[in-house]
């Protein structure tokens, strides 16, 4: 569950705390963020309740982490990343560069652990920037690409699928897991845009553990398609 809502998993009030827990099967995460109006404070600074909802259905699907490696976009305060080097993945957790040391902080919090600190790197990628071409070149194909909230703004729908693509090579079975609270009518057409080179799966709220379970929240799973 996570601390702060009823339920396990809605905040009253994300915005105003700064720091949120959660504590799924036998992991605990306690992330700082930035509040809102605070210095540096962006809405990417925000554990949301989307993020709650991905980790523990990530956990729920008994997906084993353990060697796979994933890429988070969009990580904002790193959340799902961390918790997924928790469980073994080497992760990389993303996001635009005024991101980057509240990631590495969080990062610092959590995995003390020298195994789990040394799964998980940070670094900037703004979507559809030169950076895609660079971390591409340098990094082994990613078995999972992971995203809470990362819908939410039109303007960043193209830029968002012209990333996973590159990230998505056809040579590879990479899976997209994406999380994210409804909140406007205009997420449909990201899904629209996105299935002209993807397969896309809805999944069930019975899919997601008890806790977990809200109608506001949806998680798609994506993968590659292959005509």
């Amino acid at each position: 569950t996570m601390e702060g809502g009823p339920g396990g998993v809605v905040s009253d009030n994300p915005m105003a705390q700064p720091e949120r827990v959660m504590h799924i099967r036998d992991k605990t995460v306690r992330i700082k963020q930035l509040v809102i109006g605070q210095e540096g404070s962006c809405l990417g600074s925000v554990c949301w309740d989307a993020a709650a909802v991905l980790c523990a259905y990530l956990v729920d699907q008994n997906i084993d982490f353990r060697g796979k490696r994933v890429l988070e976009l969009g990580s904002g305060t790193g959340v799902v990343g961390i918790y997924l080097a928790m469980l073994g993945a080497e992760v990389l957790i993303t996001d635009i560069p005024e991101l980057v040391n509240l990631m590495q902080t969080n990062i610092d919090l959590n995995c003390t652990e020298e195994a789990q600190h040394k799964n998980i790197t940070v670094a900037s990628l703004p979507w559809g920037g030169k950076e895609v071409d660079e971390i591409r070149q340098r990094e082994k194909p990613f078995d999972y690409i992971v995203g809470s909230d990362v819908i939410y703004a039109p303007v960043g729908f193209q830029p968002l699928i012209d990333t996973m693509l590159a990230f998505s090579p056809e040579s590879h079975p990479t899976e997209s897991i994406i999380a994210y609270k409804k909140r406007y009518e205009t997420e449909r057409t990201f899904f629209d845009a996105a299935a002209q080179y993807f397969n896309i799966t809805p999944t069930s709220v019975n899919d997601f553990p008890e806790g977990y379970r809200t109608s506001n929240v949806e998680v798609y799973r994506m993968t590659r398609s292959t005509n």
